[in-house]
C-alpha cells in the first residue's frame, strides 16, 4: 500500500518527507502498418492505441533502506486496453556501501535486469527506439519478462580497470494471461483459441553479470551475460474426460514448462555514437501434456544495433534483428500442415530518427520492414492463416517526463 501512495502524491506533497523524489513520463504513439495488426487496428489509416503512463517514487527511510515504487498504465491494442498495473514496488537495503564495493538486495516486486534494456523498457527516453528490438524483448510475452515478485541480490565492484556488477534473483512470476498462454503453446488446432486453462508459475531464477569500462577517450563499454531458469506449469480446465474426444484433443494434460534463455549483449558507445549487439539462445522444455506438446525446442535470436548523433538534439538509429523460434528449423517447415512457415521467423530492418525537443519532451519516428511473423502479437492477429509475409511498420512517439 505504501509504494502505491508514494506514488500518487504530487511532489509537494513529498516534501515533508527528506529524500523523496517523484518522477514520471507519458507517451502517445501512432503506429500504421500494413498487411498485419500492431498496437490494435494499425493497418486502416493507423492506431493510436499504444499509450503508457509511468509514474514512480522513491523515499529513503534510513541511510542504508529505501522504498521505490512504480504504477504503470498502458494500452496497447487488443488484450490490453487498459492496463494497470504496480510495474515495481520495493524495499532496497545496502548493507555495505562504499567507493570500491556495493552490496544489497531489493525485496518486494523487482525488475528483472535482462539485458541491456529490460529493466527500463516501458521508459521512452531509455530506449534507442519506439520498439526494441523484439528478436530479445518481445512485446508478445511482455508479461513474462518486465517483473516479478521475490528477492533480487545485487552488487559492484569499482576499480581502475573497469566496474563489475551482479545480481541473482529468486522469483514467482505471475503468468496467467491469454497472451503468455498463446505465446507459450500456441492455439488449439481444434478451436484456434488459447488452450483452456491456466499457466502458473513455480519458484524460479534470474543472474545477470555485467562489466563496464570507461577509457581514456571517454567511450563507454559494457559487456554482459544473462541467464533465466523460469518455471511453471498448466492447470487445466476441462475435467480429464473432456479432454479428448476420439482423436482430437480439446485440452492439455497438466504438464511442466520450462524456458532456459542465455542473452549476450555488448555495447560501445562514443561521444557521438554507439554500437550495440545481442544475442539470445532459448531452451523451451515441455513434459507431461501429452503428444505432440511435449518436446524441446532451442530458439535463437539477435540484433545489431547503430546510433549515431547528428546534432546536440537529433539522433538516427539503424538495426538488423533477426528471430528463430526454431534454430533447427529455420525455415518453419515443421509448422506447414498448419500454420504459414513465416509464422517461425521474423527479420527486421529499421531505420529511425529522434529530436529532443527539450530536455522533457521527445519526438520519435522509425520505419520497420519485416520478413516474417515470429514475434507479432496474437491477441492483435488471431488467424495466423490471414497474416502477410513481408510487411511495413511506420510509427510515431511523442513523449514527455516529468
Amino acid at each position: 500500500m505504501l509504494p502505491w501512495l508514494v506514488c500518487s502524491l504530487p511532489a509537494a506533497a513529498l516534501e515533508p518527507f527528506e529524500g523523496a523524489q517523484v518522477h514520471g513520463f507519458l507517451s502517445q504513439g501512432y503506429i500504421l502498418t500494413s498487411g498485419n495488426q500492431l498496437f490494435g487496428d494499425s493497418r486502416h489509416g493507423g492506431s493510436l492505441d499504444y499509450t503508457q503512463l509511468g509514474v514512480n517514487g522513491s523515499w529513503r527511510l534510513l541511510p542504508q533502506l529505501q522504498i521505490s515504487a512504480q504504477g504503470l498504465y498502458r494500452r496497447a491494442g487488443v488484450g490490453h486496453e487498459n492496463d494497470k498495473r504496480l510495474d515495481y514496488g520495493f524495499l532496497d537495503y545496502t548493507p555495505l556501501s562504499n567507493d570500491e564495493l556495493t552490496l544489497g538486495v531489493r525485496l518486494g516486486r523487482v525488475k528483472l535486469p535482462i539485458g541491456l534494456y529490460n529493466a527500463t523498457r516501458d521508459v521512452p527516453f531509455t530506449k534507442p527506439t519506439i520498439l526494441l528490438p523484439q528478436s530479445i524483448y518481445f512485446e508478445r510475452t511482455r508479461d513474462l519478462a518486465l517483473s516479478a515478485d521475490g528477492g533480487m541480490f545485487y552488487g559492484e565492484h569499482r576499480a581502475d580497470w573497469g566496474n563489475i556488477s551482479a545480481d541473482f534473483g529468486v522469483f514467482s512470476l505471475g503468468v496467467d494471461s491469454a497472451e503468455s498462454n498463446l505465446a507459450v503453446f500456441g492455439r488449439n488446432r481444434v478451436t484456434g483459441q488459447s488452450w483452456p486453462g491456466s499457466l502458473q508459475s513455480k519458484p524460479s531464477y534470474i543472474s545477470r553479470l555485467m562489466y563496464e569500462h570507461t577509457d581514456e577517450d571517454g567511450g563507454n563499454l559494457r559487456l554482459g551475460i544473462t541467464s533465466i531458469w523460469l518455471n511453471a506449469y498448466f492447470d487445466p480446465k476441462l475435467p480429464a474426460a473432456q479432454r479428448l474426444v476420439g482423436r482430437t484433443r480439446y485440452d492439455l494434460e497438466k504438464g511442466d514448462f520450462t524456458f532456459q534463455p542465455w542473452y549476450f549483449s555488448a555495447q560501445y558507445t562514443a561521444e557521438n555514437w554507439s554500437l550495440t549487439g545481442e544475442y539470445a539462445f532459448r531452451q523451451l522444455h515441455f513434459q507431461g501434456f501429452g503428444s505432440p506438446m511435449d518436446r524441446r525446442v532451442d530458439g535463437e535470436s539477435w540484433y545489431l544495433q547503430g546510433t549515431y548523433r547528428l546534432a546536440p538534439q537529433w539522433q538516427a538509429v539503424a538495426r538488423y534483428d533477426v528471430y528463430y523460434a526454431n534454430r533447427d528449423d529455420r525455415g518453419g517447415n515443421a509448422v506447414a500442415a498448419t500454420q504459414p512457415t513465416y509464422t517461425q521467423y521474423a527479420k527486421d530492418w529499421t531505420v529511425g530518427l529522434r529530436y529532443d525537443i527539450t530536455p522533457k519532451l521527445m519526438l520519435q519516428t522509425e520505419y520497420h520492414r519485416v520478413n516474417g511473423t515470429g514475434w507479432l502479437p496474437p491477441l492483435d492477429n488471431p488467424d495466423p492463416r490471414k497474416t502477410q509475409n513481408n510487411w511495413d511498420i511506420f510509427a510515431v512517439l511523442l513523449s514527455y517526463r516529468f
